[in-house]
């Protein structure tokens, strides 16, 4: 494992932290933990990263170079089912609004891994949102409870949604019975 630290310090001209070192850094490593402090010094912002990860494997930097690997981007894609893509862009939503507010990179906040794990898992706790990698204590502590209401709202209009489909399913199998009872009395004479 190696821990690295970055000292970002914020450009007034793009309106965001300079990251071009820490993305150059990480882009061969598989990320474990980051911890971000803020701090200002003579009117300026610096945002301070501390990093822990991985080596990436000869297999993985070989399989990166060749371009046989799936964009980053599209990883999360793999661990949801497309059903759940409206949940991940509510997700992702939150995120980036998140970032905006905070003058950061959306992937310092959670990445898009992260969040179709946490919609793979469904943690109801927090306890159980830490068990997602890349949420440790800090971030739990700082986004955990916005991220579980978010989470049992989409929750709560899934139940809501199929709940209304299945009752919409009875009724056109009542009126399909009911259909099909006129239809046997008609041919029968009964009627």
């Amino acid at each position: 494992m190696v821990t690295k630290i970055f000292t970002l310090k914020f450009d007034p001209v793009i309106e965001k932290f300079d990251d071009v070192q820490y993305q150059e850094f990480v882009k061969d490593k598989e990320i474990i933990d980051v911890n971000e402090h803020f701090f200002e010094n003579s009117y300026s912002h610096y945002l301070v990263l501390v990093v822990k990860c991985k080596q990436a494997e000869y297999k993985q930097l070989t399989q990166i170079t060749s371009g046989t690997e799936k964009k980053r981007d599209e990883e999360w894609k793999a661990l949801i089912k497309k059903e759940e893509y409206p949940l991940f862009n509510t997700l992702r939503e939150w995120r980036n609004s998140l970032a905006s507010k905070e003058g950061k990179p959306p992937y310092i906040i959670s990445t898009n891994v992260q969040l179709a794990e946490i919609i793979k898992q469904k943690p109801e706790t927090l306890s159980s949102l830490i068990s997602i990698r890349g949420f440790g204590e800090e971030k739990v502590k700082k986004y955990g409870n916005e991220l579980l209401s978010i989470l049992s709202k989409e929750s709560k209009k899934v139940h809501k949604k199929n709940a209304v489909q299945n009752l919409h399913e009875q009724k056109t199998l009542i009126d399909n019975e009911d259909l099909n009872i006129a239809e046997t009395k008609q041919k029968s004479g009964v009627l």
